[in-house]
């Protein structure tokens, strides 16, 4: 995504990202590299997929919007797995 919008909503994205760096809720996160109008990536975890989603001031102001892809981890490193339980 490129743009007047995009670019005005990235520093609220990324503070937006910070907040759920900050409490748990987000493992990792980070733009697709093979394809500039994809997007990024977010490792998740909550409750409340749909409510996360739709409070990033990306998806408030329709610059993007989430694809939800459910997975159960099968196996990580430890780091991960304890974050995943």
């Amino acid at each position: 995504p490129t743009g007047q919008a995009f670019q005005t909503c990235l520093a609220a994205h990324h503070q937006y990202l910070a907040k759920g760096f900050a409490d748990g809720t987000i493992l990792l996160s980070g733009p697709v590299t093979n394809d500039k109008d994809s997007g990024g990536v977010i490792v998740v975890k909550s409750d409340d997929i749909e409510a996360f989603c739709q409070a990033d001031p990306f998806v408030q102001a329709g610059v993007q919007q989430y694809r939800v892809i459910a997975f159960q981890l099968f196996d990580g490193q430890a780091g991960v797995k304890a974050w995943a339980e």
